[in-house]
C-alpha cells in the first residue's frame, strides 16, 4: 500500500510520462482534432509502452500476458449490482436525482415490448407490414426459452486483457471462451479487432476533413456556440431541462418536435436523469434527436439537460468476450441496466462519405452513419438560429453529406456490441455545443431492462445486414431469419413478437432477482471496498 506522499509522487511521474508521450506523437496523430473534453483518466502501468507499439507487437504482448482464470458469474453479478448501488450513493448528483431500479410500471412495460416487437419486424425487413398489422395472435411458441439471451461464461476462461481501456477509472476485461483456444494457448489468434487505439471521445482529421475542421473552428465564435448561462451558486444540479430561458433546452425542445408521435403517446425525452423511452414505431435514429448542455455552459453540463451525463459516468461494469470465432468479440453487462438508460457512446473518427470506400481496413465493417441528406428538419432548425451567415451556409452544406463515425483504428468498446435481430440497444443522436456533424454524439440507449450477463446488442440496420449477412446472420435470436425457427417467427406480427420478447424478459428477470437477492444486505466494509468486482482466480499462467 502506497503512502499519500508516494501516491502523489507516482501521479507526478505518470503526468511526466504522459507529457513526454504526447511530445513523441507522430504527425498523423497530431493531425487529430478531438471534439470533447477528456473523461477522467488514470493510465495503467503499461499504457505508454502499449500505445507506442505496432499492432504485431501488441498482439505479442497480449499473447505473452494471457492467463487461464476462473470467475463465478453469479458472484460477479451480485458484486457488480452492489458496486453500482454504492457508486450511486457516493455520487451526490446521482444520489439526489437518479434511481438504480427497474423501469416496471405497467404503461412503460406495455410500450417497451410493443416497440421491441416492431423493431424485430423492422430487423426482418418487414417495415411495410407494420402499417397493416392487425393480427391479434399472441401465442408464444413452446420453445421460446431456447432463445434466452443471457450468456453464461464457462468455468475456465482465457483472460486476454485485464483492461482494454488501459484506464484504471474504466476497467474493461477481455476474455476468450473458445474451447479450442483453451487447449492451444501457444497458437491462440489475437485478431486486429482487439488491438485498436482506445478513445472515449470523437475526433476529426484536419487534413482529410478541412471543411468539418473549419466548421468546428467557426462554431467557437460568438453565437455559433449554443450554450447557456444557467448556474447554481451552491453547486447543485442546475434545472436546465424544462427551463424555457435555457437556450440549450430550447434547441432540445425543438428537436423533440422532430418525432412522429403515435396516438396519445408522450414524446421521448432527452434529459439527464429521466429514462429515454421510445413510443413510436419508425425511424428512431432519424427522428429521435436531442441537444445537451456542455462544459461550455454556465452549468458546466452538470444539469438536468444533459443526456450524455450518465454514459460519461461509466456506471455499469461490462466485459468483452469471445465465444464464437466467426462472430468475433461481443460485450455483455455484469449488472442490470434500467430501460431507457444511455449506456455508452459510440466513438471514433468522424469521416465523410468520400473517404469510406478506400478507408483503412475497410471501415464499412464498423463505421456508422450519423447524418443523412434528407434531414430537412435539422436544416430548418439551423436556419432559425442566430448563427453567422457564413457558418450557417457551411453547416447546411455539410448536413447534406453523409458522415460516419469510424472506430476501426481508434474507437471504444461500443464497436464491440454485436448485431441482433432482437436487439436490446437503440441508436440515438445527441448534439452538443452546436449543430455541425462534428457536434454529433452517437449514443446507445437500452430499450428494455437488461439483466446481468446479457450481451449488449444493436440492430446494424437493414442495408448493412443485407450487404454483410444476406442469409448468413448468426445472431442466434428468436427473430433471426437465418435461425432454425425462421419459418415461424418470420411470419409473426407485432403482438406475437412482443409476447416472445416479454416471455424471455420475464425468465431473465426471475433468474436475476435470485442472483441479487442478498444485495440489500450490505455491510459498511463491503460498501467501502475499493476492489470493485470479485478477484479473478488465476488457475494457471502461460509460461
Amino acid at each position: 500500500m502506497l503512502s499519500a506522499k508516494e501516491k502523489q509522487e507516482d501521479l507526478k511521474k505518470q503526468a511526466r510520462l504522459l507529457e513526454e508521450w504526447n511530445k513523441r506523437m507522430p504527425v498523423p496523430i497530431q493531425s487529430k482534432v478531438f471534439i470533447s473534453k477528456d473523461l477522467p483518466f488514470e493510465p495503467e502501468d503499461d499504457f505508454f509502452a502499449y500505445n507506442q507499439m505496432e499492432y504485431s507487437e501488441r498482439r505479442k504482448m497480449i499473447a505473452k500476458n494471457l492467463k487461464i482464470v476462473s470467475r463465478d458469474d453469479n458472484s460477479t453479478h451480485l458484486k457488480a449490482h452492489r458496486l453500482v448501488k454504492t457508486s450511486v450513493k457516493r455520487d451526490s448528483q446521482l444520489a439526489k436525482n437518479w434511481k438504480f431500479r427497474l423501469v416496471d410500471d405497467p404503461d412503460s412495460i406495455a410500450k417497451m415490448f410493443r416497440v421491441l416487437g416492431q423493431r424485430s419486424m423492422i430487423s426482418q425487413n418487414r417495415e411495410e407490414e407494420l402499417n397493416n398489422d392487425k393480427d391479434q395472435d399472441e401465442t408464444v411458441p413452446e420453445n421460446i426459452l431456447d432463445y434466452l439471451p443471457t450468456y453464461r461464461s464457462p468455468e475456465k476462461r482465457i483472460l486476454l486483457m485485464k483492461n482494454l481501456t488501459f484506464n484504471k477509472k474504466n476497467p474493461i476485461p477481455v476474455y476468450c471462451d473458445l474451447p479450442f483456444d483453451l487447449k492451444n494457448l501457444e497458437n491462440i489468434n489475437i485478431p486486429n479487432a482487439l488491438v485498436f487505439d482506445y478513445t472515449d471521445i470523437n475526433f476529426i482529421n484536419q487534413f482529410t476533413e478541412p471543411n468539418l475542421t473549419r466548421a468546428l473552428d467557426m462554431s467557437k465564435e460568438g453565437d455559433n456556440t449554443i450554450k447557456c448561462t444557467c448556474h447554481d451558486e451552491n453547486g447543485e444540479t442546475v434545472p436546465c431541462y424544462d427551463n424555457v430561458s435555457c437556450p440549450c433546452y430550447r434547441v432540445n425542445q425543438v428537436m423533440r418536435s422532430f418525432q412522429e408521435k403515435r396516438n396519445n403517446c408522450s414524446y421521448t425525452e432527452f434529459s439527464s436523469f429521466k429514462p429515454i423511452l421510445f413510443t413510436g414505431t419508425h425511424s428512431h435514429f432519424y427522428r429521435h434527436v436531442g441537444f445537451a448542455c456542455s462544459e461550455l455552459c454556465g452549468c458546466k453540463g452538470n444539469c438536468t439537460n444533459n443526456a450524455l451525463l450518465l454514459p460519461n459516468k461509466r456506471l455499469f461494469p461490462i466485459e468483452v468476450f469471445r465465444n464464437n470465432e466467426i462472430l468475433g468479440f461481443g460485450v455483455r453487462t455484469l449488472s442490470m441496466i434500467p430501460a431507457g438508460t444511455p449506456v455508452m457512446e459510440f466513438t471514433g473518427e468522424i469521416v465523410g462519405d468520400q473517404l469510406t470506400p478506400g478507408a483503412h481496413w475497410d471501415n464499412g465493417d464498423y463505421a456508422y452513419q450519423i447524418s443523412y441528406r434528407d434531414d430537412e428538419q435539422l436544416r430548418n432548425l439551423i436556419k432559425k438560429l442566430n448563427f453567422t451567415p457564413e457558418y450557417e451556409k457551411l453547416i447546411v452544406k455539410l448536413s447534406q453529406k453523409k458522415y460516419y463515425i469510424d472506430p476501426k483504428v481508434q474507437g471504444n468498446v461500443g464497436r464491440m456490441a454485436c448485431h441482433s435481430c432482437a436487439s436490446n440497444l437503440e441508436w440515438v443522436r445527441v448534439f452538443q455545443k452546436s449543430l455541425s456533424p462534428a457536434h454529433v454524439h452517437l449514443v446507445m440507449v437500452s430499450m428494455v431492462n437488461i439483466t446481468a450477463g446479457t450481451p449488449l446488442t444493436i440492430d446494424y440496420g437493414a442495408t448493412y445486414t443485407k450487404q454483410r449477412f444476406e442469409s448468413a446472420c448468426m445472431c442466434g435470436s428468436f427473430a433471426c431469419l437465418n435461425g432454425p425457427d425462421a419459418a415461424t417467427y418470420s411470419k409473426a406480427m407485432t403482438l406475437k413478437l412482443s409476447m416472445c420478447h416479454k416471455t424471455l424478459y420475464d425468465a431473465q428477470i426471475k433468474e436475476w432477482r435470485q442472483v441479487i437477492k442478498p444485495a440489500p444486505i450490505e455491510s459498511n466494509n463491503e460498501a467501502n471496498n475499493e476492489n470493485n468486482l470479485p478477484e479473478i482466480v488465476e488457475i494457471t499462467e502461460k509460461s
